[in-house]
């Protein structure tokens, strides 16, 4: 998003999908803004629409009457917090930086910012990631990446929204392309979009939010007619009884630790999960990383895949149903086990893959 294009044609569609979602849906939205600078190509400029109330105002009355009092100049989109025009949303209009470091620290930043809201609008200039385009690249801004969509989603626990400009090749050959993505990036069901003859708004539900979203199209399809028009792909997953392993990711960063064989336990090896191996030739620790004093030797940013248990001991092939998926994604893993169950743990920069690879597999994973 841009400072220049609020107000104009697009902007107030997003909006009036905003508000439609919010009225029927009483979920409070998060907008991240993906600020980016303005630019000189003369974009933006699509308010014509303001001039016609005939053709345009009766679809949000309200909100068109709002969008008429800003000024021409001077566009900012810290205007809609001002005008409140998504009822009840909080707004995150942080720049968003090119570098991948300083990306990191902005994601935190809008994820604590929007903790509180259900859903989340994220509004990049151009839509999702493109092979050609990677993190860190200069047209990066232009983008969100799937790592930070199954972070707000499944570790954040959001609905998402996502804007998406259409790419000049055929709507309906990207449209599926698209939508069977989301489906594997975010192992979710259903996924709903909104498309207009420009721009197309992809809707993710999590399951606790998915009753409340459930009639947003038909809200959308009478409210907006023939400018913007609801699609939905449902995905069938074959779900056998017995098949398949149950995880839970836990929230801890963990680190593993290696000292001295003859060393004591040091005080500060704790945390929801510790485990603690001596033999001959070494102390090992697997611990919460936060806990861990710099100087020692430690393997950090692992996170735990719990099986959920008790698991039989007469139970065979637990661990390698896990590890070979992981394997075939080229995802390497360190594995524990304790008398109730297995944890598999996975660096965090490969959690991502190593989720989607598991999931491929047939099994469930659900974040703490």
């Amino acid at each position: 998003m841009k400072n220049q294009y609020f107000g104009d044609v697009k902007d107030y569609l997003t909006y009036v999908l905003l508000r439609t979602l919010q009225r029927v849906s009483g979920l409070r939205i998060g907008v991240a803004w993906m600020l980016t600078p303005d630019s000189a190509n003369g974009e933006g400029e699509q308010r014509a629409y303001l001039n016609q109330p005939q053709a345009w105002q009766a679809h949000d009355p309200q909100l068109f009457a709002g969008l008429q009092r800003v000024p021409e100049h001077g566009r900012s989109v810290h205007l809609a917090e001002q005008f409140d025009l998504i009822p009840g949303a909080l707004y995150h209009a942080d720049p968003l930086p090119q570098n991948a470091s300083a990306r990191r620290d902005y994601f935190q930043r809008l994820f604590q910012a929007l903790r509180s809201c259900q859903l989340l609008f994220f509004d990049p200039d151009n839509g999702l990631e493109t092979k050609t385009t990677p993190r860190g690249v200069k047209r990066s801004i232009q983008h969100i990446y799937w790592p930070e969509a199954v972070e707000a989603f499944h570790q954040r626990g959001h609905s998402l929204l996502i804007f998406q400009h259409f790419p000049r090749r055929s709507r309906e050959i990207y449209l599926e392309e698209r939508v069977q993505e989301f489906a594997g990036q975010l192992g979710v069901d259903r996924i709903e979009w909104f498309q207009t003859s420009q721009v197309v708004f992809f809707l993710a539900a999590r399951p606790e939010h998915a009753a409340a979203l459930q009639k947003a199209p038909e809200a959308v399809q009478a409210q907006w007619g023939a400018h913007m028009w609801p699609g939905s792909r449902v995905f069938l997953r074959k779900k056998t009884a017995g098949q398949g392993l149950r995880l839970n990711l836990l929230p801890a960063r963990l680190s593993v630790c290696r000292l001295d064989p003859a060393a004591p336990l040091p005080p500060w090896a704790g945390g929801e999960l510790t485990a603690v191996t001596r033999t001959p030739d070494e102390l090992s620790i697997v611990c919460d990383q936060q806990h861990v004093p710099d100087g020692v030797r430690a393997e950090k940013g692992w996170r735990a895949l719990k099986v959920a248990g008790p698991l039989d001991f007469s139970l065979t092939g637990v661990l390698a149903a896990l590890a070979a998926p992981l394997a075939a994604a080229s995802i390497s893993i360190f594995a524990l086990s304790t008398f109730d169950t297995d944890y598999l743990l996975v660096k965090e920069t490969a959690l991502t893959e190593a989720v989607q690879a598991l999931r491929n597999a047939g099994h469930h994973i659900q974040f703490a």
